[in-house]
């Protein structure tokens, strides 16, 4: 029994000759990315955060976009559609969340920014986004970040950016003064020295 290894698995699946019918490679894949997934969780679960997130790395990866994307209005097309990118999303946020638990900002930034691309419009990865930027020091550039999805908001969508996205305006803003605060009183103990 392979359970719980995904890497073997993967093995037997692929020598596995396919009927068109059966959808062949895209079915193996979207299989591989929910192992991946349920495995994260099971390490999250069992506190392996190392494991769960190379598992939700690995499912990342596998990733190929939005689920039958050229046939994604058909109205069997859809709820299915919504499925794949509930879960691409899910396993993002645990990335993110378990990258940030670590101090992994960096990685985080980087996780964020390949979802921003997928789907420029969820606001949850800009506030990710700017949260990382914020924990690593980078006032300036979680501030442009902020200005960037207020705009694309308010000229594609029409919208005001959300309440927490706002919070994290005034947060930016907070971070910033407490810098500035901190950059006074080390001139005026070098001043008194």
């Amino acid at each position: 029994n392979e359970a719980g290894r995904p890497e073997k698995a993967a093995e037997y699946l692929k020598a596995r000759i396919f009927n068109p019918y059966e959808g062949g490679e895209g079915i193996l894949i979207r299989a591989h990315i929910l192992a991946y997934i349920q495995l994260g969780r099971r390490a999250e679960g069992e506190g392996k955060w190392e494991e769960a997130i190379a598992c939700y790395q690995k499912a990342l990866a596998l990733y190929q976009g939005d689920y039958l994307s050229e046939s994604a209005m058909e109205d069997w097309v859809l709820p299915w559609a919504n499925y794949y990118k509930r879960v691409y999303s899910s396993c993002v946020n645990a990335l993110v969340k378990l990258l940030m638990d670590d101090g992994e900002y960096a990685s985080a930034v980087q996780v964020c920014e390949q979802a921003i691309e997928r789907d420029p419009y969820e606001e949850i990865l800009h506030e990710m986004l700017i949260n990382c930027l914020i924990h690593m020091g980078q006032l300036t550039q979680a501030m442009t970040h902020y200005n960037y999805i207020c705009n694309l908001l308010s000229k594609e969508l029409g919208v005001q950016p959300s309440e927490r996205l706002q919070k994290l305006y005034k947060s930016i803003h907070q971070s910033a003064q407490d810098v500035q605060h901190d950059l006074q009183a080390i001139k005026l103990s070098m001043q008194e020295e």
